[in-house]
C-alpha cells in the first residue's frame, strides 16, 4: 500500500515514478498529505499521473447502484462468461457490501469483506469481479484507483468437515450466544442436529411445539441463484425431532407471544443464509472458540450423541438421513470406542472373559429394542444432560 497513517488526518504518500536514468536508482518520492485517507489516495493517483486522472467521487453511488445500473450493462459478454459476472455480482457481494457507497471501499474493509466469504472458490470469483468492475469505476472516473490491487486474500485452510465442539465449547458459546438474534439457530444446530436451511425455514406457530417438545422440520430456506427462497428439505421428507432440556427452556423464553419465523434477520423477516454464516463467524471469534461453519454445527450433534451410546440409527433419523453410511462422512471413530474394541479383543484371545460393550458399542443386546420415536426422545435428553 502505498498511504500510510502517520497521525490524525495526516498520510504519509508514497509514489513510484521509475528509475532515474542518470543514475539507475528508483525514484520513489514520499510526500504528506493533510486530509482524508480517500484524498491521500486521489492525490497518489493525480501525482503518479502526472495530474491526467483528477477524480471527482460521487460519494451517493453505494457497489449495489454501480454493479447493477453501470458495471454490468457495460459488458460486452455473453453466456457463461456474464453469467458468470453477473453471478458473483448477486450471490457474492451485493448481498454482503451492496449498500456501502463505491468512494468507501478502501483495503482494509475489502480485507474483511473477504475474510468473511465461506470458500476459497467464493472469494476468487468475488475478487476477479471486483477487480474488473473497480478497474471499469477508475477508467470511468468514478474511483481515484482499484484498491483491489493491494488487498491481500488470505485463502483459509479447507473446513474439516469431522469438526464438532466440545462439551466445553458448546458451553462457551451457549452463554456466549445469550440474547443474540441467532442463539436459537445455534441451539437448534446443536442440540438437535438441524441443518441451517432447516433452521431458517422455522416458525413459531407451526414449526415449533414447544409444549410437547417437537419441531417439525418441514422445510428449507436456501439460496436459489442468489435469492433466498423456501424449498423441500433435502430428503424431500417431514420430520419431528424432539428437543429438550437447556435448549427447550430458552426456547420457551424466546418464543414467548412471538409469532413469524424463528431467526429474524436485521431488516424483519426471515434471516438470509449469508447473514447466518456470517454473524456465526463473527461471534465465535469474539467468543474466544476455534471456528466451525455455522452448516457443520450440527456435526457435533452427531458426534456427542454417538459419543453418549446412542445407536447410529437413532442419530441418522434426527438429523435426516436415509441411511446411517452418511454418519461416516463427518464423524471421526472415538479414541475411547476404539481403545474399548481392542481391549476387548485382547481379552477374547487372551481366554479371559470379555466385559459387556458399553452401550451402542459392537456388543449391544438387540433384545426388545425400544421404539425409534421413543429413542429419539431418550437421545435428546442425554444430549441436553451432557451439555
Amino acid at each position: 500500500m502505498s498511504v500510510h497513517n502517520i497521525g490524525p488526518n495526516k498520510w504519509e504518500v508514497s509514489v513510484e515514478l521509475g528509475t532515474d536514468p542518470s543514475t539507475g536508482k528508483r525514484v520513489r518520492p514520499r510526500l504528506i498529505y493533510n486530509g482524508t485517507k480517500s484524498g491521500a489516495e486521489a492525490y497518489e493517483v493525480k501525482i503518479r499521473t502526472g495530474g491526467q486522472a483528477e477524480v471527482k467521487t460521487d460519494t451517493r453511488v453505494t457497489v449495489k447502484a454501480f454493479l447493477e445500473d453501470q458495471w454490468l450493462p457495460s459488458l460486452e459478454l455473453e453466456g457463461n462468461s456474464l453469467e458468470y459476472y453477473s453471478n458473483g455480482v448477486k450471490t457474492d457481494i451485493v448481498p454482503r457490501i451492496g449498500y456501502t457507497r463505491l468512494a468507501d471501499l478502501n483495503v482494509e474493509n475489502l480485507e474483511a469483506f473477504f475474510r468473511k466469504m465461506p470458500m476459497n472458490t467464493t472469494r476468487k470469483r468475488a475478487k476477479k469481479t471486483l477487480s474488473a468492475a473497480l478497474s471499469y469505476a477508475v477508467k470511468c472516473r468514478k474511483i481515484p484507483y482499484n484498491p483491489i490491487r493491494d488487498v491481500d486474500i488470505k485463502m483459509p485452510p479447507k473446513a474439516d468437515k469431522k469438526a464438532a465442539y466440545s462439551t466445553d465449547e458448546v458451553r462457551t458459546l451457549r452463554e456466549h450466544f445469550f440474547g443474540h438474534r441467532i442463539e436459537a439457530a445455534f441451539l437448534l444446530g446443536v442440540y438437535c442436529g438441524l441443518r441451517k436451511e432447516e433452521i431458517l425455514a422455522l416458525d413459531w406457530h407451526t414449526s415449533l411445539d414447544l409444549k410437547a417438545g417437537i419441531v417439525h422440520v418441514r422445510s428449507a430456506y436456501c439460496l436459489v441463484k442468489g435469492k433466498p427462497e423456501i424449498k423441500r428439505t433435502k430428503t424431500d421428507k417431514i420430520r419431528e425431532v424432539p428437543i429438550s432440556g437447556y435448549a427447550l427452556d430458552r426456547l420457551n423464553v424466546l418464543g414467548d407471544d412471538r409469532i413469524g419465523c424463528v431467526v429474524v434477520g436485521l431488516k424483519g423477516g426471515r434471516m438470509n443464509p449469508k447473514y447466518l454464516h456470517d454473524a456465526f463467524q463473527d461471534e465465535v471469534a469474539k467468543a474466544g472458540v476455534r471456528y466451525i461453519p455455522v452448516g457443520m454445527v450440527r456435526h457435533t450433534f452427531a458426534t456427542r450423541s454417538l459419543e453418549a451410546g446412542v445407536s447410529p440409527a437413532v442419530v441418522a433419523s434426527i438429523m435426516g438421513h436415509m441411511t446411517t453410511q452418511m454418519l461416516d462422512n463427518y464423524v471421526r471413530p472415538l479414541e475411547e470406542e476404539k481403545q474399548g474394541a481392542c481391549k476387548r479383543l485382547a481379552e477374547l484371545y487372551d481366554g479371559g472373559e470379555v466385559d459387556e460393550a458399553e452401550p451402542g458399542g459392537a456388543g449391544e443386546s438387540s433384545q426388545n429394542p425400544p421404539k425409534l420415536a421413543d429413542e429419539m426422545r431418550i437421545t435428546c435428553v442425554e444430549i441436553a444432560k451432557t451439555s
